[in-house]
């Protein structure tokens, strides 16, 4: 795959993914995937994802708009980032973790303007995952 710049983030499509699912295959290779405040249950990791985001190929950071996601916490003055069309569509206040157990992001930037929740395929790339789309899912491997 190859990188997307740190300073671009496109405006997503939150209708162009409804689910993700991941290939749990080989439990070992997987490191991040997205779920909600709750814990996924133990056999069904795609329905832990299940509309509660979008995957970007466009999007350079994990971006929530959900404080109450985040672990570890801590306090940003950043710069602003795009979406909706505005150059200035949200700024980043923060940045955590979201620990699911089996599938953690790290570095999630918090942007309170933010209406769903945002996952990079460049970031879940650099954990050494692969990300396939195809007509219908895309695969967290």
């Amino acid at each position: 795959p190859s990188a997307v710049s740190a300073a671009r983030v496109n405006t997503a499509n939150p209708s162009a993914v409804s689910a993700a699912r991941v290939n749990t295959a080989n439990p070992s290779t997987v490191s991040a995937a997205w779920v909600k405040a709750a814990r996924p249950s133990a056999g069904n990791p795609q329905q832990a994802l299940k509309d509660k985001g979008v995957i970007d190929s466009g999007c350079s950071r994990h971006m929530t708009g959900n404080i109450s996601y985040l672990s570890d916490f801590e306090k940003l003055n950043g710069r602003y980032v795009a979406f909706g069309g505005n150059p200035k569509g949200g700024k980043i206040t923060g940045k955590g973790k979201i620990k699911t157990g089996k599938l953690d992001f790290d570095d999630v930037y918090y942007v309170k303007k933010l209406k769903f929740n945002l996952f990079s395929v460049s970031q879940m790339c650099d954990k050494k995952n692969n990300v396939l789309f195809t007509d219908t899912e895309c695969l967290v491997l």
